[in-house]
């Protein structure tokens, strides 16, 4: 289905700047935050990313993200398939995972409890293998700097 049919089917159009949110989060291999967004949708306002995204929201075409304090926004099915997200609390990246596994589980759980999953969210937050690097590193020169020099024995 296209973005087009699917928005002439509810009865909305598809308006320019809807299509420049949409080209954005295409585009993206990682979930944006609006201001991301606006960035890259330099003709428009942030108000009309905003009205997308709302739009977007209310057709459930974006997963809305929640990492901290912030937002992030993505495109859901079927414009990209089904994934998780490693988020590494420092450098904000965000590593899309494929999870077979969790979605068994979720499967497992489902009939076991006789319970109708309609959608479900996990997101993993911790400090990405770059930045627990970086942290090593920076701990090492830190405790070279302090570390106490050798007295030079000196000679009577």
């Amino acid at each position: 289905m296209t973005l087009d049919n699917l928005f002439k089917q509810h009865n909305l159009r598809l308006t320019k700047p809807r299509q420049q949110v949409f080209d954005a989060l295409q585009k993206s291999d990682v979930p944006l935050t609006i201001s991301d967004i606006a960035k890259k949708c330099k003709d428009i306002n942030r108000t009309s990313v905003y009205r997308a995204l709302v739009a977007f929201n209310d057709l459930k075409i974006i997963n809305v993200v929640h990492v901290g304090w912030k937002n992030y926004y993505e495109l859901a099915e079927p414009f990209i398939p089904h994934h998780h997200h490693l988020y590494c609390i420092r450098c904000q990246n965000a590593t899309p995972i494929q999870t077979p596994e969790l979605e068994q589980l979720i499967n497992y759980l489902s009939r076991k409890y006789s319970f109708l999953v309609i959608d479900h969210h996990f997101e993993l937050e911790g400090i990405c293998q770059k930045c627990r690097q970086k942290q090593q590193l920076a701990k090492s020169a830190s405790a070279s700097k302090n570390k106490p020099k050798p007295e030079s024995k000196s000679t009577k």
